[in-house]
């Protein structure tokens, strides 16, 4: 699930949740609900995040997979 997939990718990293939220310019209470599952990111922070976290993001199946970094939006 995309929710398990960002916290463990954000404690992995040492990264509190404001800090997250603040690269994104987004809420802390957003990343908190993406965490726990009550709203998924959006398109563009489903990137953003793939970017932070140098994995791929498959948009289909809204998973994030190690591997090939995607190019950042620019």
């Amino acid at each position: 699930m995309i929710a398990d997939k960002i916290k463990t990718l954000r404690e992995s990293r040492s990264m509190t949740q404001a800090d997250l939220a603040r690269m994104l310019n987004v809420s802390r209470s957003s990343i908190n609900a993406w965490e726990i599952g009550i709203s998924t990111p959006s398109t563009k922070h489903l990137a953003e995040l793939a970017d932070i976290f140098k994995v791929f993001a498959t948009m289909s199946s809204d998973e994030f997979k190690k591997g090939q970094k995607i190019s950042p939006l620019h």
